[in-house]
């Protein structure tokens, strides 16, 4: 074998061996991952996290609705009392 083909299979091997760390540490990440959405969340799988996530978001937009609602009938109450107490 050539002194270049002996310097590539060298990085060759080197490279492959990089992929090898970087795939075991994506894979222990993701184990961490998946532990802590079940333990934090209740969640055993990407889809029931998704379906979670959709119903909290949801509850979100339903409560910044009511809250916008109540700001409003607040102020209409409130209006001319609050623009005493602005001069």
């Amino acid at each position: 074998m050539t002194r270049k083909g002996k310097t590539d299979l060298v990085g060759l091997k080197e490279r492959v061996e990089v992929l090898r760390a970087e795939r075991n540490k994506a894979e222990g990440m993701l184990q961490h991952l998946k532990r802590e959405l079940r333990e934090k969340h209740g969640c055993d799988s990407l889809m029931s996290a998704k379906e979670r996530l959709s119903r909290l978001v949801h509850k979100e937009r339903k409560y910044k609705r009511q809250l916008a609602e109540a700001v409003a009938k607040f102020e209409k109450r409130w209006r001319s009392q609050l623009e005493l107490l602005g001069d």
